[in-house]
């Protein structure tokens, strides 16, 4: 409750309420070591090397796929997990290779009486990434491999009557980037957003190679470090 430090005696009764220049260059001292001792915990060192464990979630709408020969959709929401290795080449700088799942469409509950959608991903990107502190992001390329499948009902005449299923199919893979920004709550554990646009599909079947979609997710991550550089 007091402003000002104060000085007590054996018994912890104030003795004064003035502190010495020596006394307070002591307690400033103490203050940017703690407030030092905070900030080293997010340190990185060149030459160290980390374990990645993310699960990435993908909201609706921000997923947004365009399989050949089809019209281009949103799919419902996504989840998945994936797995990585860090390499800092500098204090503050590193690479990073990871890969990840996701999955996400019509949860069915038996009834076959509905249209059923569903669709996977699984992508691998490289990264250069720019670490400060707290913060980092980071930039590279990515590669996708994307499967979409679709059970459409074609009613005929009365609804009564057994409706004929239509299937549809696509798998294909694609080339694009990987831009990424994260936040670390502790040394061990961050969140960020991924953005991976992807830009030209391999082995197209007919028409342009060049195309677009995306997928962007909101990573939770831990890391786990293997080997300790300088």
């Amino acid at each position: 409750t007091y402003k000002s430090p104060v000085i007590l005696d054996r018994n912890l009764e104030i003795k004064s309420k003035k502190v010495s220049n020596s006394m307070q260059r002591d307690i400033n001292q103490r203050n940017q070591k703690a407030l030092k001792s905070d900030s080293d915990r997010f340190d990185t060192h060149q030459g160290n090397w980390y374990l990645n464990l993310s699960v990435p979630f993908v909201y609706p709408t921000f997923s947004v796929y365009a399989p050949e020969n089809a019209s281009r959709f949103s799919q419902d929401a996504f989840f998945g997990f994936g797995a990585g290795l860090d390499y800092y080449y500098k204090k503050n700088r590193f690479v990073n290779l990871s890969a990840s799942f996701t999955s996400g469409g019509d949860i069915g509950c038996g009834d076959n009486d509905y249209d059923e959608e569903d669709a996977y991903s699984f992508n691998v990107h490289v990264s250069n990434n720019h670490r400060f502190k707290r913060f980092s992001f980071g930039y590279g390329l990515s590669y996708s491999y994307s499967y979409w499948h679709k059970n459409e009902l074609l009613w005929q005449g009365q609804s009564y009557e057994t409706p004929i299923k239509k299937h549809q199919c696509c798998r294909y893979s694609g080339l694009g980037a990987v831009f990424n920004t994260y936040f670390y709550f502790s040394p061990n554990f961050y969140a960020g957003i991924i953005y991976k646009p992807t830009f030209v599909r391999l082995k197209a079947r007919s028409g342009s190679p060049f195309f677009y979609e995306h997928q962007v997710s909101l990573d939770f991550a831990f890391k786990i470090k293997l080997f300790k550089g300088k």
